[in-house]
């Protein structure tokens, strides 16, 4: 198998979202996932009606899959749980 196969055969697994994060004026923010840019933007547009809603930032990114378990390997491997 090939490089270049191998990340074919991931890529079908890798899904881009839009993360929506909106920052209030006291300072908060909070994050929404969609699955398209298109619902992302109409919440937007709907959240900045909103007098307490300081701004919007919509940008996309891939979510891995199974990018959690190499995560919690790695904090097991450390704190000398797993070897």
């Amino acid at each position: 198998m090939t490089s270049s196969t191998a990340n074919d055969s991931k890529a079908k697994y890798q899904k881009e979202y839009f993360r929506l994060t909106i920052i209030y004026t006291d300072g908060e923010f909070s994050s929404r996932v969609f699955k398209n840019r298109a619902s992302a933007e109409k919440y937007a547009a709907k959240q900045k009606k909103s007098p307490v809603v300081k701004r919007t930032k919509v940008e996309a990114f891939i979510k891995n899959r199974y990018e959690w378990r190499k995560v919690r390997a790695d904090r097991l491997k450390k704190a000398g749980i797993l070897k």
